[in-house]
């Protein structure tokens, strides 16, 4: 199996990676803060809150910027395939060396 975290410590040039690796694990370490947020400012709506066109617009607002944080998640699978693709033909590589 691809470790991630491994592939960053032992080459480090590939920061874009360790990057989304690092947002996604933020996001995922945050995961109960979200679904807090979202369910209390529901909360406030429903209850009709002075400040509900305020609550609206930042619950819109956080929507929109998970959504954001899902492209790069999907990014991020793109990279580990490529990444696993890469690793896969520098094995095969050294392989054809070490038989000639």
């Amino acid at each position: 199996m691809f470790n991630a975290v491994a592939y960053c410590v032992f080459l480090p040039k590939n920061a874009l990676f360790c990057s989304i690796q690092e947002h996604r694990l933020e996001i995922d370490a945050r995961t109960g803060t979200f679904q807090s947020f979202e369910s209390f400012g529901q909360q406030l709506l429903d209850k009709n809150h002075y400040a509900s066109d305020e609550v609206h617009t930042k619950l819109g607002d956080m929507a929109e910027a998970r959504q954001n944080l899902e492209k790069w998640v999907f990014r991020h699978s793109l990279l580990v395939t490529y990444l696993k693709i890469i690793l896969l033909c520098e094995f095969l590589k050294l392989n054809t060396r070490m038989r000639e």
